[in-house]
Protein backbone atom coordinates (compact mmCIF):
# COMPACT_ATOMS: atom_id res chain seq x y z
CA UNK A 1 0.00 0.00 0.00
CA UNK A 2 1.28 3.66 -0.78
CA UNK A 3 0.32 4.67 2.86
CA UNK A 4 2.93 2.24 3.95
CA UNK A 5 5.57 4.04 1.91
CA UNK A 6 7.30 6.21 4.98
CA UNK A 7 7.35 3.50 7.06
CA UNK A 8 8.85 1.04 4.64
CA UNK A 9 11.38 3.84 3.52
CA UNK A 10 12.83 4.26 7.24
CA UNK A 11 12.60 0.51 7.23
CA UNK A 12 15.22 0.72 4.30
CA UNK A 13 17.21 3.54 5.34
CA UNK A 14 17.71 1.52 8.81
CA UNK A 15 18.42 -1.84 6.63
CA UNK A 16 21.12 0.48 4.25
CA UNK A 17 22.69 2.05 8.12
CA UNK A 18 23.26 -1.44 9.27
CA UNK A 19 24.95 -2.12 6.06
CA UNK A 20 27.60 0.86 5.85
CA UNK A 21 29.87 -0.25 8.57
CA UNK A 22 31.28 -2.54 6.48
CA UNK A 23 31.61 -0.72 3.48
CA UNK A 24 32.57 2.95 4.30
CA UNK A 25 30.89 5.91 6.48
CA UNK A 26 27.75 7.31 6.14
CA UNK A 27 27.73 10.84 5.06
CA UNK A 28 25.94 13.33 7.24
CA UNK A 29 25.91 15.94 4.35
CA UNK A 30 22.94 17.22 2.15
CA UNK A 31 21.16 13.98 1.66
CA UNK A 32 17.64 14.63 3.19
CA UNK A 33 15.53 13.04 2.91
CA UNK A 34 18.09 9.71 2.41
CA UNK A 35 21.02 8.76 3.01
CA UNK A 36 24.73 8.17 1.20
CA UNK A 37 27.66 5.81 1.67
CA UNK A 38 31.24 6.89 1.05
CA UNK A 39 32.88 3.72 0.61
CA UNK A 40 36.58 2.82 2.53
CA UNK A 41 38.86 0.16 2.14
CA UNK A 42 39.22 -1.37 -1.42
CA UNK A 43 35.94 0.36 -2.13
CA UNK A 44 37.53 3.69 -1.81
CA UNK A 45 36.03 6.75 -4.34
CA UNK A 46 33.03 5.08 -4.88
CA UNK A 47 29.73 5.77 -3.00
CA UNK A 48 26.04 5.05 -2.40
CA UNK A 49 23.24 6.96 -1.92
CA UNK A 50 19.65 6.42 -1.61
CA UNK A 51 16.98 9.14 -1.38
CA UNK A 52 13.20 9.30 -1.38
CA UNK A 53 11.20 11.46 -4.16
CA UNK A 54 9.71 14.53 -2.48
CA UNK A 55 6.38 14.28 -4.64
CA UNK A 56 5.89 10.55 -6.09
CA UNK A 57 5.88 7.14 -4.45
CA UNK A 58 9.48 6.19 -5.51
CA UNK A 59 13.03 5.07 -4.01
CA UNK A 60 16.10 6.11 -6.16
CA UNK A 61 19.03 4.32 -5.62
CA UNK A 62 22.88 5.56 -7.06
CA UNK A 63 25.96 3.50 -7.06
CA UNK A 64 28.98 4.73 -7.69
CA UNK A 65 32.13 1.86 -7.85
CA UNK A 66 35.36 1.18 -9.52
CA UNK A 67 34.09 -1.46 -10.84
CA UNK A 68 30.55 -3.62 -11.89
CA UNK A 69 31.78 -6.41 -10.08
CA UNK A 70 32.30 -4.76 -7.19
CA UNK A 71 28.76 -2.67 -7.16
CA UNK A 72 26.79 -5.81 -7.71
CA UNK A 73 28.46 -8.33 -4.72
CA UNK A 74 28.96 -5.83 -2.24
CA UNK A 75 26.27 -3.70 -2.64
CA UNK A 76 23.37 -4.32 -4.94
CA UNK A 77 22.97 -7.80 -3.70
CA UNK A 78 23.41 -7.41 -0.13
CA UNK A 79 20.95 -4.99 -0.33
CA UNK A 80 18.78 -6.79 -1.93
CA UNK A 81 18.43 -9.62 0.06
CA UNK A 82 18.19 -7.71 3.12
CA UNK A 83 15.61 -5.72 1.68
CA UNK A 84 13.92 -8.96 0.98
CA UNK A 85 13.99 -9.82 4.65
CA UNK A 86 12.01 -6.72 5.82
CA UNK A 87 8.54 -7.83 6.75
CA UNK A 88 6.06 -6.08 3.95
CA UNK A 89 8.87 -4.68 2.25
CA UNK A 90 9.40 -6.79 -1.00
CA UNK A 91 5.58 -6.83 -1.13
CA UNK A 92 4.57 -3.31 -1.21
CA UNK A 93 7.86 -1.88 -3.40
CA UNK A 94 8.95 -3.45 -6.49
CA UNK A 95 12.62 -4.47 -6.54
CA UNK A 96 12.52 -5.59 -10.09
CA UNK A 97 15.09 -3.47 -11.25
CA UNK A 98 17.28 -4.34 -8.28
CA UNK A 99 17.10 -7.90 -9.14
CA UNK A 100 17.72 -7.16 -12.36
CA UNK A 101 20.66 -4.83 -11.58
CA UNK A 102 22.16 -7.58 -9.32
CA UNK A 103 22.52 -10.79 -12.14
Amino acid sequence: MLSDLPILFDKFIEVVASMAPGLGEIDKENIEPGIRVRFTNELTGGFFMLRKSVHDPVLSLMVDCVTKEQAVTRVLKPLLDNLQSVEGFAETVDLGNLKKASL
